[in-house]
């Protein structure tokens, strides 16, 4: 839907999540009321960023503690800075270097749409058990 809305102009599908969030998160701070919470009572001048702050410590320290998830957060992090050059670049390396084909009088926006379709249908496989 967001490649149809695109040909319109690029812009509009950002605008329209946007719009789409922000109005989600009205709804569901009427909706989704919080019953029976009861906030953790906090030290005098503790603030919201030193509980945050403890918390990533002690993630910290499972990761240390835990050789395995250090493993995991390592192969992660390789891995995403790895991808990123292609995952920045690979669009840009189609329309430049190879090209779309002029099938159909398609605009690139639809063949985008179509390729990202084509992509999913494998991972569709797995998925209907």
């Amino acid at each position: 839907m967001s490649r149809g809305l695109a040909l319109i102009d690029l812009r509009l599908p950002i605008l329209l999540a946007g719009i789409g969030f922000i109005a989600l998160g009205v709804a569901m701070a009427f909706l989704m009321t919080e019953e029976r919470f009861i906030p953790r009572p906090r030290a005098q001048g503790e603030g919201l960023h030193d509980g945050l702050a403890e918390k990533f410590r002690q993630g910290v320290r499972q990761a240390r503690a835990h050789p395995i998830l250090l493993l995991i957060l390592a192969t992660a992090a390789l891995h995403g800075a790895s991808t990123e050059g292609f995952d920045r670049l690979a669009d840009l390396h189609l329309l430049r270097d190879v090209g779309l084909p002029s099938f159909a009088g398609l605009d690139r926006v639809l063949w985008f749409g179509v390729i990202d379709g084509v992509a999913l249908l494998p991972g569709l496989g797995p998925s209907r058990g």
